[in-house]
């Protein structure tokens, strides 16, 4: 079903795209074209980590509920249980975030309510990161955390481009 929602908005996103030639598609009456094909791109990227968190906070919670994998109930806590559960519901609530960014990014142009969350995401991340430096993890798990980082970043990277693109054009 989050799927079958995030391609739908995908494909609307992409018929929003103006044409090669600078002119909007004739489709779009009644909307204003205030993104660039960098915006779509940051947006489509955005709804692709939306997706994913969703997986994850699915795959969590049905591990919780059958009691199996690494979060199984056996062994945990009440307090466990409860990190668990704001987990699952933490990851939802940013996939929720990320898809009303990459949407009020396309239709309006704001760019903050998808630039924020990853931004954040990053830092924590950062920080996260130089602990496993300095710590125990493994080369691998240094390199993965590095690589989810950038791709968190790459959104951000696009959106700004964008907007100093049209600043140096002088598009308002």
């Amino acid at each position: 079903m989050v799927l079958v929602g995030a391609g739908s908005l995908v494909s609307e996103l992409l018929k929003r795209v103006p044409t090669l030639e600078g002119r909007c598609d004739p489709r779009m009456a009644g909307w204003r074209q205030v993104c660039s094909r960098l915006s779509v791109c940051a947006a489509v990227l955005a709804i692709g980590y939306a997706v994913t968190l969703t997986a994850v906070a699915a795959s969590v919670l049905v591990e919780f509920m059958t009691g199996t994998g690494a979060v199984g109930r056996e062994h945990l806590t009440g307090a466990a249980v409860r990190g668990v559960l704001f987990l699952s519901f933490a990851l939802l609530a940013g996939a929720a975030v990320l898809i009303m960014g990459a949407v009020r990014l396309t239709r309006r142009g704001g760019a903050m309510l998808l630039v924020a969350p990853l931004v954040v995401l990053a830092a924590v991340g950062c920080v996260g990161e130089s602990v496993d430096l300095v710590g125990s993890a493994s080369g691998t798990s240094d390199l993965v955390g590095a690589l989810i980082i950038l791709l968190a970043l790459l959104p951000v990277l696009l959106v700004a481009a964008d907007r100093r693109r049209s600043s140096l054009s002088g598009a308002s």
